[in-house]
């Protein structure tokens, strides 16, 4: 099940790669070709519950077969509207245009396969990597998102997850909001879950965190904390923009104190105008907020304009002035360049005169005794004797990857807007989690070695990061261009990892670890050899890397400590895991070892 029915869908279409993935489900690329011209589309993929623990945890509540075909059958419904709403909005300037949907319902289990055709885009987070964002550029985001609320505000609609993930970038640079509806969709279906699971834990408005009432201004609320961050060295408040690495405890802490109503600290070296707008969207108190998304895209109009009269009539008065000057204003650029002119050919008359007596002839100068500076960039530095341990360093970097088990940790950091991205594979592992700025995930790199550089590839982007021996390198394929260019470093353990970001015990404190702690592994030994490990996300999600099944597999978990035994249940084929705390477990009868390393 899956995207695998895209053919039964819409054959016309055909899958292209994956290019996103979330809590909410998969987005793929796809493409059709009709009589020589290609289009190419985005399709999200949706499942309805998104798991069975969904199912297992309705179960512990009194819930039945019937019943829970009704709870969830229920969901869909209310999911089909909020489609159908989104498709109303078609071909407005700052809303994800929705094609087409298919809801199909699953045939062996309870549960749905929801499939939106979309508009393909390009999204926030590749476009704010790949350019430095000016404040304009940051107030035209605040102004387009605005007018995406405006519309949504006409069909009384409250987005509840403005976040960079939402936001998308049209070929022609307008700002569009996705994703309308789906997260509080998505949150009935994991009614066990909070809403700060799922990704919005950083720009959520703390009415939502604390359970209370709450209006359209929590969307604008989240614009102005998405822009506060662009315009704060991409660091949300509470958090120290003169550290390059945010621990996740500190971000913790950063979003508790903004929870707990703690007034924003004041942005410096910006628009104090812009800087006012959004400490107003980001009130702690609700009422204090702009009313509308409205009111905020008009203060936010207003800068660009220059003034706080209308911005139409302004561009009215702007239009009669150009007009009144227009005539005299050419006539007299006019003169100005005449009179230059003249002044460029008396100065040339006067300096051949001073230099050339008047009955020279031309002739040949002799050849120069010394070479004209070279017009050829100077070799690369990894070719210079002297840099020869640098280039050991790539060589090392690449046979640490490729060839050895080793905890690794690549750090990269854009200079022109200091996004910090950190690259980390586990002691053991073939896993690779990559951590940039607010999103952490499980990714699938590709390495390259060659003559004068390291790159690192992802299977969702064509882009590549290039890394030289000199700790420098750029981002996609400009080398040259400001805003490309980057610094790195690694650093690696052969011994355990434990030394550096894991602290790792053998039983006690699982429980407590998996509860508390942002990274757990949790290590499954069988007895034929082979190994599964689970590993924890530091947004509650949970993956599986089983040696003898291959791949990397989204799971979700259940934990009980009762009865002197850690009961985990990873929902993966219907059968637990039972850990006890002797390091020993069983799962449908095949004894197994166990131990876990967690990070704080």
């Amino acid at each position: 099940m899956g995207i695998e029915q895209l053919n039964e869908i819409w054959p016309e279409w055909n899958v292209v790669d994956l290019i996103g993935e979330g809590s909410f489900g998969q987005v793929y690329k796809i493409m059709r070709e009709d009589h020589g011209i290609i289009d190419y589309a985005a399709v999200k993929v949706i499942s309805i519950p998104q798991n069975t623990g969904d199912l297992i945890a309705l179960c512990a509540e009194g819930y039945d077969e019937a019943s829970l075909h009704i709870y969830f059958e229920n969901i869909v419904t209310d999911f089909a509207k909020e489609i159908k709403h989104m498709i109303t909005m078609k071909g407005t300037a700052n809303i994800v245009n929705v094609e087409d949907y298919k809801i199909i319902k699953k045939s062996s289990e309870i549960g749905w396969d929801i499939f939106i055709r979309m508009e393909l885009l390009t999204s926030f987070i590749n476009y704010i990597t790949d350019k430095k964002m000016t404040e304009n550029d940051i107030i035209k985001l605040g102004i387009d998102v605005c007018s995406a609320l405006e519309l949504c505000a006409n069909k009384n609609i409250i987005h509840r997850d403005i976040k960079p993930e939402n936001i998308f970038i049209s070929p022609f640079g307008d700002f569009k909001v996705g994703d309308f509806g789906v997260a509080r969709e998505l949150e009935k279906s994991s009614g066990f879950r909070s809403m700060t699971t799922v990704g919005t834990y950083y720009y959520i408005a703390p009415e939502i965190v604390n359970s209370k009432k709450y209006n359209a201004t929590v969307d604008t609320y989240s614009l102005g904390l998405l822009m506060y961050r662009l315009l704060n060295n991409n660091r949300l408040p509470f958090l120290d923009i003169n550290v390059q690495l945010i621990s996740f405890s500190d971000r913790k802490n950063a979003v508790d104190r903004r929870i707990k109503g703690e007034p924003l600290p004041p942005l410096s070296n910006v628009n104090q105008q812009l800087a006012d707008i959004i400490l107003k969207a980001c009130q702690y108190d609700p009422s204090k907020r702009y009313k509308t998304a409205s009111e905020m895209k008009k203060c936010l109009e207003k800068i660009l304009t220059g003034s706080h009269e209308d911005p139409q009539k302004i561009t009215k008065k702007s239009h009669t002035s150009i007009k009144v000057i227009m005539i005299p204003g050419l006539i007299i650029i006019g003169a100005i360049i005449l009179i230059s002119i003249i002044i460029k050919l008396n100065n040339g008359k006067e300096t051949s005169q001073s230099t050339q007596p008047p009955d020279a002839v031309e002739t040949t100068s002799p050849p120069s005794t010394t070479e004209p500076p070279s017009t050829t960039e100077p070799p690369l530095k990894e070719n210079n004797i002297e840099n020869q341990e640098t280039i050991d360093l790539l060589d090392e970097l690449d046979n640490i990857i490729k060839n050895t088990n080793d905890w690794v940790r690549i750090e990269i950091i854009m200079i022109h807007n200091n996004i910090n991205t950190i690259l980390e594979r586990n002691l053991n592992s073939t896993i690779w989690i990559m951590d940039d700025s607010d999103n952490q995930r499980i990714v699938d790199p590709e390495f390259l070695r060659d003559d004068i550089s390291f790159s690192i590839g992802f299977k969702v982007t064509t882009n590549r990061y290039i890394l030289f021996e000199d700790g420098t390198g750029y981002f996609g394929g400009t080398r040259n261009a400001d805003d490309h260019q980057l610094k790195w470093s690694f650093e690696y353990d052969s011994q355990t990892s434990a030394d550096k970001t894991f602290g790792i015990y053998q039983t006690e404190g699982l429980y407590s670890a998996v509860e508390n702690y942002p990274m757990v592994n949790i290590y499954i030994n069988w007895t034929d050899g082979s190994e599964t490990i689970f590993t924890k996300m530091n947004d509650d999600k949970w993956i599986m890397q089983s040696r003898n099944e291959g791949g990397l597999r989204n799971v979700s978990i259940q934990i009980n400590n009762e009865d002197d035994n850690y009961y985990i249940n990873f929902i993966i084929s219907g059968l637990p895991y039972t850990l006890h705390k002797d390091g020993k477990g069983i799962r449908n009868n095949e004894p197994f070892t166990w131990y876990y390393k967690f990070s704080n």
